[in-house]
């Protein structure tokens, strides 16, 4: 941090976010949720809009959100353990999640309420 570069490793990139949100380091908070999320993948994008949430990083957690509704995203990250395991702790997420699918959808219902069988199984 000494020689203006951030880690590359990315729990000491979270303890930053962490350490800059308590202290109120907005500059630093915000070039360390960037590299966050320039690695951001399916596989951790949910524990990413997590961590945000928790550390009140909102651009963070709204370019998180845009790249999981994605469609191409959208469908594997719903399918992986750690959107099942994270979300119910975050209805806040779910709420928006449910809000833009609202808004891309005639009736957002249908993936809410369908049953396992059906291509839009999702219990929320």
């Amino acid at each position: 941090m000494y020689t203006g570069t951030l880690p590359e490793d990315d729990g000491m990139l979270q303890n930053l976010v962490a350490a800059a949100d308590m202290y109120g380091m907005d500059n630093l908070k915000l070039m360390c949720a960037q590299k966050l999320f320039d690695r951001v993948s399916v596989e951790t994008v949910v524990a990413t809009m997590c961590f945000a949430e928790t550390h009140g990083c909102a651009e963070l957690k709204n370019r998180c959100m845009d790249f999981f509704m994605e469609e191409e995203n959208f469908y594997q990250v719903v399918c992986r353990r750690g959107y099942f395991q994270l979300l119910p702790d975050y209805p806040s997420i779910l709420d928006e999640i449910r809000s833009r699918l609202g808004s891309q959808t005639e009736s957002p219902d249908e993936y809410f309420h369908s049953s396992p069988s059906e291509p839009g199984f999702f219990t929320f």
